[in-house]
């Protein structure tokens, strides 16, 4: 069952996916000791899907003996996100398919790289170390693709001590500041994003989009559900993989047949092991414990339900923002109200910043992360509900700074507040003041 409501899920996002994509998805293969070399002749790389080992017997195959090649198990569950930080919003991008880059997730067995990508439209934002970023949408709302603090090559901001390579991703605090505002401004410094690596001189590099508030919601919403599965560990993406693809045979055991289907007669006790390799354990991918799995995709199952109702329908949630002190107040005309994103804090320096001195307004990293689950107790399946924006309901996540409540919404109808999956009439169109659905991620 589990399988078979993910494979629905996963057709949704494709068909979702096909209607709204511009871009062709690119593919690189390399073998271990070469170069993938992606490119983009307009856009920037946003890498989909990456792994350093080994799936299959057939690549990378020719001239090698088949104990290197018949392990066909091998995932280094960092590759994604080695490619992601090395890559993602550059125009071009080089890596080595070694293992002193993924390191080795399988030893004795020849590997490849194996990436998958695509070249999106974006802007892209550079700042030098030690002045102000500033990102900023004329028309629409910010949403950022990827950022990183650091240094990813020689010629951007050059400085003599800009010799060294540094890759520190922001991507995930960059878009909890920036996402969903027209204007974002902040510094380029080690004292906003720590100081990855000593005495090199840095830069913020920054790739976003302007999103308009009814321009394409579908790619929104598939945007949205992609940017919460790349933040799932990488184990926990190939577990869900293999139920996608309903592989039991990595279950099955761990000897890897002969092509002819046979096992060699003898024992299989470590001498014979090593000159056997038909005999030799295979190292199969780290994964989490099918139960475990299990539990976290059903946590999730109801969000990605709801992007996906949201992507068909062209919904949008309401934004309400409250300083500290008073109080936020959501209502709903029709249907009942689901909260979908809140945090009690400080993320820019120009809400709630009248005649407070700056002191107090300074810190933009001030993020409550139990601020969703709180106002979700006391608003969910209510027609209107009001919070305190205060210590005393959400604790303070960080003292000497003045902080405002920022809270999302929409209205459902009250049968979809008990199902996992929402429906088509589940929504109940009514408040007009809407902002992007870009603003959820």
């Amino acid at each position: 069952m589990m399988v078979q409501k993910l494979s629905g899920i996963t057709f949704l996002l494709l068909l979702c996916q096909h209607a709204c994509a511009d871009d062709q998805t690119k593919h690189s293969v390399v073998c271990q000791g070469k170069n993938a070399y992606l490119t983009c002749d307009s856009g920037f790389i946003h890498i989909l899907d990456a792994n350093y080992g080994r799936t299959d017997i057939s690549t990378c195959s020719e001239g090698k003996p088949l104990q290197q090649i018949s392990n066909v198990y091998c995932y280094q569950e960092t590759s994604f996100r080695t490619m992601s930080v090395r890559c993602n919003g550059r125009g071009s991008c080089s890596v080595d398919a070694e293992n002193s880059v993924f390191s080795d997730p399988c030893s004795l067995t020849y590997k490849y790289l194996k990436v998958s990508y695509e070249c999106r439209q974006l802007q892209k934002s550079i700042t030098c170390e030690s002045f102000q970023s500033v990102i900023a949408c004329d028309s629409g709302f910010i949403s950022v693709h990827h950022a990183n603090y650091g240094r990813r090559d020689f010629s951007t901001c050059p400085h003599a001590t800009g010799k060294s390579v540094c890759y520190f991703p922001q991507t995930t605090g960059m878009r909890s500041r920036c996402n969903g505002k027209r204007y974002c401004d902040i510094d380029a410094s080690n004292q906003v994003f720590s100081n990855p690596c000593g005495n090199v001189y840095k830069y913020l590099e920054v790739t976003y989009s302007c999103e308009k508030a009814y321009s394409n919601p579908c790619r929104q919403s598939v945007r949205t559900v992609q940017g919460h599965l790349e933040e799932f560990s990488p184990d926990f993406r190939i577990s869900v993989k293999r139920l996608l693809m309903d592989d039991h045979s990595a279950d099955k055991g761990n000897v890897v047949l002969p092509p002819g289907g046979a096992v060699p007669s003898g024992k299989a006790n470590e001498e014979n092991m090593i000159d056997n390799p038909y005999l030799r354990p295979v190292k199969k991918p780290k994964s989490f414990p099918f139960v475990h799995t299990f539990n976290m995709l059903v946590q999730k199952l109801s969000w990605i339900s709801l992007l996906l109702f949201l992507c068909q329908q062209g919904i949008e949630a309401k934004r309400t923002v409250a300083c500290e002190g008073q109080s936020v107040r959501l209502h709903c005309i029709l249907g009942l109200i689901k909260v979908i994103k809140a945090n009690y804090g400080r993320t820019d320096r120009t809400t709630c910043t009248y005649r407070m001195p700056p002191a107090s307004t300074s810190n933009r990293q001030c993020f409550q992360r139990e601020s969703l689950h709180i106002m979700s107790t006391w608003c969910d399946a209510r027609k209107s509900c009001s919070v305190p924006a205060s210590n005393s309901v959400f604790s303070d996540p960080c003292a000497w700074t003045y902080k405002y409540l920022e809270v999302y919404h929409v209205c459902v109808h009250k049968d979809a507040l008990r199902r996992s999956q929402l429906n088509t009439s589940d929504y109940a169109r009514a408040d007009p003041v809407t902002v992007s659905i870009s603003t959820w991620k």
